[in-house]
Protein backbone atom coordinates (compact mmCIF):
# COMPACT_ATOMS: atom_id res chain seq x y z
CA UNK A 1 0.00 0.00 0.00
CA UNK A 2 1.34 3.56 -0.89
CA UNK A 3 0.21 4.95 2.90
CA UNK A 4 -2.45 6.22 5.46
CA UNK A 5 -2.71 9.06 3.47
CA UNK A 6 -3.83 7.69 -0.35
CA UNK A 7 -6.44 9.96 -1.71
CA UNK A 8 -9.55 8.87 -2.78
CA UNK A 9 -9.65 8.99 -6.20
CA UNK A 10 -6.56 6.21 -6.35
CA UNK A 11 -7.95 3.13 -6.96
CA UNK A 12 -7.61 -0.36 -4.69
CA UNK A 13 -5.94 -1.67 -8.05
CA UNK A 14 -3.56 1.11 -8.37
CA UNK A 15 -3.02 1.71 -4.28
CA UNK A 16 -0.04 -1.18 -4.55
CA UNK A 17 2.34 1.15 -6.51
CA UNK A 18 3.71 0.82 -9.64
CA UNK A 19 5.35 -1.90 -11.35
CA UNK A 20 8.95 -1.18 -12.86
CA UNK A 21 12.16 -2.85 -14.03
CA UNK A 22 15.67 -2.48 -13.98
CA UNK A 23 17.98 -4.40 -15.54
CA UNK A 24 15.36 -7.49 -15.21
CA UNK A 25 14.21 -6.48 -11.66
CA UNK A 26 10.70 -5.88 -11.07
CA UNK A 27 9.79 -4.09 -8.00
CA UNK A 28 6.81 -2.36 -6.32
CA UNK A 29 7.24 1.51 -6.27
CA UNK A 30 5.05 4.53 -5.55
CA UNK A 31 6.23 5.84 -8.73
CA UNK A 32 8.64 5.18 -11.54
CA UNK A 33 10.69 7.10 -13.66
CA UNK A 34 12.08 6.65 -17.55
CA UNK A 35 13.02 7.35 -20.68
CA UNK A 36 15.81 9.37 -22.07
CA UNK A 37 15.49 12.43 -20.04
CA UNK A 38 14.85 10.87 -16.95
CA UNK A 39 18.28 10.76 -15.43
CA UNK A 40 18.05 14.54 -15.43
CA UNK A 41 14.90 14.52 -13.07
CA UNK A 42 15.55 12.28 -10.38
CA UNK A 43 16.77 14.38 -7.70
CA UNK A 44 13.19 16.56 -8.69
CA UNK A 45 10.89 13.77 -7.97
CA UNK A 46 13.15 12.22 -4.83
CA UNK A 47 12.56 15.80 -3.22
CA UNK A 48 9.46 16.73 -4.39
CA UNK A 49 7.31 13.32 -4.63
CA UNK A 50 4.54 12.90 -1.64
CA UNK A 51 2.60 10.59 -0.84
CA UNK A 52 -1.42 11.67 -0.43
CA UNK A 53 -0.98 14.26 -3.67
CA UNK A 54 -4.40 15.24 -4.88
CA UNK A 55 -4.90 14.58 -8.54
CA UNK A 56 -4.28 18.21 -9.24
CA UNK A 57 -1.09 18.06 -7.58
CA UNK A 58 -0.11 14.46 -9.25
CA UNK A 59 -0.82 16.48 -12.43
CA UNK A 60 1.37 19.50 -11.94
CA UNK A 61 3.98 17.61 -10.57
CA UNK A 62 3.78 15.03 -13.76
CA UNK A 63 4.00 18.25 -16.11
CA UNK A 64 7.49 20.26 -13.90
CA UNK A 65 8.76 16.33 -13.86
CA UNK A 66 8.68 16.17 -17.88
CA UNK A 67 9.05 20.04 -18.59
CA UNK A 68 12.77 19.44 -16.57
CA UNK A 69 13.58 16.81 -18.41
CA UNK A 70 12.48 18.17 -21.75
CA UNK A 71 15.09 21.23 -21.02
CA UNK A 72 17.61 19.14 -20.04
CA UNK A 73 17.63 16.14 -22.84
CA UNK A 74 18.26 17.47 -26.35
CA UNK A 75 16.41 13.77 -27.60
CA UNK A 76 13.38 14.93 -25.58
CA UNK A 77 10.41 16.55 -27.65
CA UNK A 78 8.82 19.76 -27.20
CA UNK A 79 5.31 18.54 -26.41
CA UNK A 80 4.08 16.63 -23.32
CA UNK A 81 1.20 13.88 -23.11
CA UNK A 82 0.15 13.69 -19.94
CA UNK A 83 -2.72 11.14 -19.34
CA UNK A 84 -4.68 10.90 -16.22
CA UNK A 85 -6.72 7.96 -15.13
CA UNK A 86 -8.94 7.65 -12.29
CA UNK A 87 -11.79 5.10 -11.64
CA UNK A 88 -14.34 7.66 -13.30
CA UNK A 89 -12.26 8.58 -16.95
CA UNK A 90 -9.16 8.82 -19.10
CA UNK A 91 -8.60 12.59 -19.52
CA UNK A 92 -5.81 13.13 -22.08
CA UNK A 93 -3.84 16.72 -22.42
CA UNK A 94 -1.41 17.56 -24.49
CA UNK A 95 1.06 20.67 -23.55
CA UNK A 96 3.09 22.82 -26.09
CA UNK A 97 6.23 23.45 -25.09
CA UNK A 98 6.05 27.28 -25.37
CA UNK A 99 2.91 26.03 -22.25
CA UNK A 100 5.06 24.28 -20.36
CA UNK A 101 6.68 25.84 -16.78
CA UNK A 102 10.13 26.93 -16.94
CA UNK A 103 12.67 26.36 -13.74
CA UNK A 104 15.38 28.57 -15.56
CA UNK A 105 15.66 32.96 -16.15
CA UNK A 106 13.97 33.01 -12.47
Amino acid sequence: MLGENEPEWLSEEVKTGVYATLNGLLSRQPFAVGGSGSSYVYGFVDAEYRRGMTKEECEKFVVNTLSLAMSRDGSSGGVAYVVTIDEHSTQEKVILGNDLPTFYDQ
